[in-house]
Order: C-alpha cells, then sequence, then structure tokens
C-alpha cells in the first residue's frame, strides 16, 4: 500500500523532483490533495451507505472460500452473530461442496452467474435455499468473488406446496369420475348376484358363488367410498363439536386397540376447540393417524397428540396451501418417536393406493382418506419427518365463530 505524504523528507523528495519550493508545494499540491482525499470520502461513504443498507445480501470471499467481506443482510441470511470469526463459506455453509467448486468455475474472468440456486446450510444448523449472482472481482491484486443473495427458502416452499395441492386436487378429480363409474358397475353386479339369490330352485353351489359376489362387491364399495371421501365429491352431515372431546372419545377407542408398548400422551393448550365437523369422519382420521405412529414404533415409545390454538395470516396461509382462509383455527398435533418417512416418499403419502408398508399390510388408502376428510372441513393436514427419528402430522381445521 502506497504511504501518504506525511512529513518534511517526504516534501524535500517531492522538492527535488519537480523542483519546486516547499512553500510552493504547500501551497499548490496540499490544496488539491484535501481536495481529493474529501471526493473520495464521499463516494465511500455513499458506498458504505448502499452496500450497509442493501436488502440483499453481499459476499465476498477468495478462491479458496474464505470471507473477505460481507454486509449485515448477508449476516441476517446466514445467522452470522460473531463478525470476529474467520468463517469458510465452502467449509462452514454449503450442503454440497462438488456443485459450489463448479460454480467457481464457471465464475471466473468476465463470466457472470445470474439466478442460481444454492443449498446453504445457517450457523444454526437450519438449511435454506438461495438465489445467488456472482462475478469476479480484482482487489488490491487479488481475485475475489462478489456475490449478491436472496433468500428464497419460503417462496420455494410455497411454490411446492401450490404445486402439490394442484396435483392432489388433479388426482381427486380422477378418483371422483372413477369411482362414480365403477360404483355403478359394482351395483350392477351385486343387483345381478342378488337376482340370482331370488330364484329359489338354483343350487348350493351357486348361491355360494353369488355371496362371493355381493361380499366382494360390499368390499369394492368401501373401497370407493373412500376415493369418494378423498375427491370430496361427498360431504356428510356437520355439526359444532370440541375437537377436545372427539380426541378423548378417539383416545378411549385406542387405549383398548393400540400395542400395550405404545403410550400416549395427551396435551390440550387450546383456550377454543370448536369446530364444523362430522364427528365419525374426524374419529376416523385420529384412530387412524394414531395408529400408523403406533405401527412406525415397532418397539413402542410416546404418541403425543397435542391441540393448540393459531391465528393464521396471508403468509402463513400461502406457505401451508392458498386455499385456505385466513384467520383462527385449531392444530392437532401427531407425534411419533418411529422410523420416519424418507424424503422421496413424503411427498406422495397423501395419494391414493400409495404405500410403503409390506404387501398385504395396507391398501394405500389411509392417509388418502384422511387428507379427504380434512380438505373437505375446510382444513389442511401438514406432515413433517426425519429418518430414525419421527413423524409430526399436524391437521389444522378453522375454527367455529363465536357468537
Amino acid at each position: 500500500m502506497k504511504k501518504p505524504i506525511e512529513s518534511q523528507d517526504d516534501l524535500s523528495i517531492i522538492k527535488d523532483l519537480i523542483g519546486m519550493e516547499g512553500d510552493s508545494i504547500q501551497k499548490s499540491y496540499f490544496p488539491q490533495l484535501q481536495q481529493k482525499i474529501e471526493e473520495l470520502d464521499r463516494e465511500r461513504e455513499k458506498y458504505l451507505s448502499v452496500f450497509n443498507n442493501a436488502l440483499n445480501g453481499i459476499l465476498r470471499i477468495t478462491r479458496d472460500g474464505r470471507f473477505y467481506d460481507f454486509n449485515p443482510a448477508l449476516s441476517l441470511i446466514l445467522k452470522i452473530s460473531d463478525k470476529n470469526r474467520s468463517y469458510n463459506f465452502i467449509k462452514d455453509f454449503l450442503s454440497k461442496d462438488r456443485d459450489f467448486e463448479k460454480l467457481l468455475t464457471e465464475c471466473s474472468g468476465e463470466c457472470v452467474i445470474t439466478n442460481r440456486m444454492v443449498n446453504l446450510v445457517r450457523t444454526d444448523g437450519k438449511p435454506i435455499i438461495v438465489s445467488l449472482n456472482a462475478h469476479a472481482i480484482d482487489i488490491d491484486g487479488q481475485e475475489i468473488i462478489e456475490f449478491f443473495m436472496n433468500d428464497i427458502s419460503e417462496r420455494v416452499t410455497a411454490s411446492e406446496r401450490l404445486k402439490q395441492s394442484q396435483k392432489m386436487e388433479a388426482i381427486g378429480k380422477l378418483a371422483g369420475g372413477i369411482s362414480h363409474d365403477f360404483n355403478n358397475l359394482i351395483t350392477s353386479i351385486a343387483g345381478a348376484a342378488d337376482m340370482i339369490l331370488g330364484d329359489e330352485s338354483i343350487n348350493k353351489d351357486i348361491r355360494d358363488y353369488c355371496g362371493i359376489i355381493i361380499n366382494a362387491s360390499e368390499i369394492a364399495a368401501d373401497l370407493t367410498s373412500k376415493l369418494l371421501t378423498f375427491s370430496r365429491q361427498e360431504g356428510p352431515g356437520k355439526t359444532v363439536l370440541s375437537l377436545s372431546e372427539v380426541l378423548d372419545q378417539s383416545l378411549a377407542i385406542l387405549e383398548r386397540t393400540l400395542d400395550k408398548r405404545t403410550h400416549l400422551i395427551k396435551k390440550n393448550l387450546t383456550s377454543r376447540d370448536r369446530v364444523l365437523g362430522n364427528k365419525a369422519e374426524l374419529q376416523n382420521c385420529l384412530i387412524n393417524m394414531a395408529i400408523n405412529g403406533s405401527q412406525a414404533m415397532p418397539r413402542g415409545g410416546n404418541l403425543c397428540l397435542i391441540l393448540e390454538n393459531c391465528l393464521l395470516d396471508h403468509e402463513q396461509i400461502t406457505r401451508l396451501d392458498p386455499d385456505m382462509a385466513e384467520g383462527e383455527y385449531v392444530i392437532l398435533h401427531i407425534k411419533d418417536y418411529g422410523t420416519g418417512i424418507s424424503r422421496e416418499h413424503l411427498p406422495h403419502i397423501f395419494e391414493p393406493f400409495y404405500t410403503t408398508k409390506e404387501e398385504g399390510k395396507g391398501t394405500g388408502l389411509g392417509l388418502a382418506t384422511v387428507y379427504g376428510i380434512i380438505k373437505e372441513h375446510r382444513g389442511i393436514i401438514y406432515v413433517e419427518s426425519v429418518i430414525g427419528v419421527g413423524t409430526e402430522f399436524s391437521i389444522y381445521l378453522p375454527l367455529y365463530p363465536e357468537e
């Protein structure tokens, strides 16, 4: 770095070089120098104002990932509280090093990276997705990579949920259409079998075969009923009821049916829990999900059922399900500490006939039915799961307005 002119020796050197007297240098050079310094200070203040107040996170790193400089917005995105610590972007914040190495290779010379989605991990361990622009710059003869980034995690999550909601709606319409047609065929088959049974002259074998046909028709009719529930083509009668009471009655059934090694734990944190719903349908949901939770813990464990209230605003609704209405909700959390559900299976668990259970141990309609019931009650079911840690289902139902 060049040293500023500070001493008489410096003036002597300049005087010898340009043949000027010291007083002349003081009079002609320093006012210009002072003016230049003031101009540079003003430019520096402008730059710092833009840098520090930018809404985008700005980060500069060396080629090996060491932090060179960053702004307050970047601190918020990555949750950096200790600004004196020496961070390495590649080692401390990246979840996939190889992808980023490729990005750094692309970002050289005059090449610019724009709108690249990158997975990062904040200092608190939470994964986020950022939209990143980058280019290479030279600072004091050193090549620096400059990034501009925004946290788009919520936007990506909301977009994925919207796509999933639209997908489930399309599957529901398809299931509803097929179910109606299939139900008509089943009715015809069962009706024909009944007519044959009405003939007293038929022998025992034919009667047995007709019984098998009618029994199979009833099983098929039950499946179509579940598909119709999933597709929300049919809506049972509803009354105003207490979700806590529905839960208590469901627990009374579960205590007699679940594996004794499963310990049911109920917590009611609500001040209000009245919803407009069908008691039998909601009990079906709770029992179905509790059984799933118990089966996920083959060695037993705690199955927690927690009721609480919440107020959902527009931003939360957008993240959860755009079809929901803003307002007060009661949430039922059903949490197990079992095997968990893998990322590849998680987006499909509410689809009809999709199951991760062994063959013969499930039709894949249990959670599809639950999904249809909750949607028909103008609510939503949300799931989070980690392999080896457990699964938590959260059912949001709108509170019935007080008179």
